[in-house]
């Protein structure tokens, strides 16, 4: 039985809360809450200068005058984590004589649930008592005792959990703040509607070029697009609730450019997971991000639950995790002290079965031994670059500020000249060699910025459209 309550608040402190007159504040404090709250200055005067604030004076003609609160301002604007601090301390004793009864606290809104409707009552009594007990009241037109319940943006309903249904405004979409708070509010609700990194890159897209936050913007063609998919997330997205009778599994899906994970029961969805759409590292590959959403669904596991997730299930072979067990140094990190098993088994789900059939399937024609075919010696200085093999050779000018990125284009150049046939690459440049050896499966930015940028994206255009493999070696 769920009951929630919401807009619990002082009434002599919600007065207060527009105004822009602390001494007037300080001194209704002293006059008319001391007794309410309890919390005066005799309690703790040691305490008295942790809770000070100044006033300033106009244009610095005088020095600021400082003053000090004589309680606790609980349910002011300017001091949530002490009115968060206030209520939870009244709420402690309800929930020492009721251990196993939930009882969510966050900011103005209390989540409880008991049990049964039979347990309810004392419950939610007692919980009232305490409130009153610190002079907090409850607006008895914002208690909700039956489903669907309105909670923190969310529709409790009574075997699911939904969204909010909204309408996302496109008016107002002028400047690089707006797309600031409108990714914002997304990257808010992805975990409830599970929208993968990569059908948000156009609108991620309108955050590059000037950076004044009044910069003008506007919605390109693609970005409104992923707006319109993420309204259709919305009114279709739900959550199951979490069943602390059994364990979680961690689920990862191969989405295009980033991996998509949920945290589930069986086929019970209990929150989406997804990577950021910045990445720190401009060269990271797929199997990076599969390594890096197993560590953030470990974690987010134990936050959920206390425990980690009994199942960690992937689309990788055996043969592929073994490889990255030896070779890949995210994937040994991410995977450090797993108590759980891995498997590459799903559940049967619709959902799921979908999300595997849209799958990126990582292939690659990096060999990393030799090839038998023709090879292509790479060298550049600061004026020229090229390649030599024992058919033919090229030498090229280039203004590139340095060697590093001509030995970069001089890989291009072999690339294109030898692409119908297996190739070596054998260049000095540990840079160029270790870049061009993963391009294959990066994901780069949408929108190349820099020469670098454009480089290493022909660079991986060349290694796609390859059929015969390519070894590329530093010597």
């Amino acid at each position: 039985m769920l009951a929630l309550f919401r807009g619990y608040k002082n009434k002599e402190l919600e007065k207060l809360e527009t105004t822009q007159q602390p001494v007037f504040v300080y001194s209704f404090l002293r006059r008319h809450l001391a007794p309410n709250v309890g919390l005066d200055e005799t309690e703790r005067p040691q305490d008295k200068a942790k809770f000070a604030f100044t006033v300033p004076t106009y244009n610095h003609q005088q020095p600021v005058e400082r003053y000090q609160w004589t309680d606790l301002p609980q349910g002011m604007i300017n001091s949530p984590t002490l009115c968060q601090e206030f209520v939870a301390r009244a709420l402690t004793p309800v929930r020492h004589l009721f251990p196993q009864f939930i009882l969510y606290h966050y900011m103005d809104d209390l989540l409880l649930a008991a049990p049964n409707r039979e347990q309810k009552a004392p419950f939610y009594h007692k919980v009232l008592e305490a409130l009153k007990a610190f002079g907090l009241q409850v607006a008895p037109e914002k208690i909700q005792e039956e489903f669907p319940y309105s909670y923190l943006g969310s529709t409790l309903e009574s075997t699911q959990i939904r969204p909010q249904k909204i309408q996302i405004r496109r008016d107002h979409l002028k400047t690089l703040n707006d797309f600031q708070k409108l990714l914002g509010d997304i990257n808010w609700l992805r975990p409830s509607i599970g929208i993968p990194t990569y059908r948000l890159r156009h609108l991620f897209g309108t955050l590059e070029g000037d950076r004044a936050l009044n910069g003008p913007r506007q919605l390109s063609p693609q970005a409104a697009k992923e707006l319109s998919y993420v309204e259709q997330r919305i009114s279709q997205g739900f959550l199951s609730y979490l069943n602390p009778q059994k364990s979680v599994q961690l689920i990862l899906f191969q989405t295009p450019h980033s991996p998509t994970g949920v945290i589930s029961q069986d086929v019970a969805i209990l929150e989406w997971l997804s990577l950021s759409n910045q990445t720190n590292k401009k060269l990271q590959t797929y199997i990076d991000k599969i390594a890096l959403l197993i560590a953030k669904g470990r974690t987010r596991g134990l936050q959920l639950t206390g425990q980690e997730p009994q199942e960690i299930t992937t689309q990788l072979t055996n043969a592929q995790v073994s490889k990255d067990f030896q070779f890949n140094e995210e994937w040994q990190l991410a995977l450090a002290d797993y108590p759980g098993r891995l498997s590459n088994h799903y559940p049967h789900s619709k959902l799921f079965d979908f999300l595997r059939q849209t799958s990126v399937v990582i292939t690659n024609v990096i060999s990393h031994t030799p090839v038998s075919g023709i090879t292509a010696f790479i060298d550049a200085n600061k004026t020229s670059e090229g390649y030599w093999t024992d058919r033919q050779y090229k030498v090229l000018p280039h203004s590139f500020s340095s060697v590093q990125l001509a030995e970069l284009w001089a890989i291009t150049l072999a690339l294109q000249e030898f692409n119908t046939v297996p190739l070596n690459i054998v260049s000095d440049s540990r840079y160029a060699t270790l870049s061009c050896s993963i391009l294959p499966d990066v994901d780069l930015p949408l929108f190349s910025r820099s020469s670098i940028d454009k480089l290493f994206l022909r660079a991986q255009q060349l290694l796609l459209q390859r059929h015969d493999p390519v070894c590329i070696c530093h010597v």
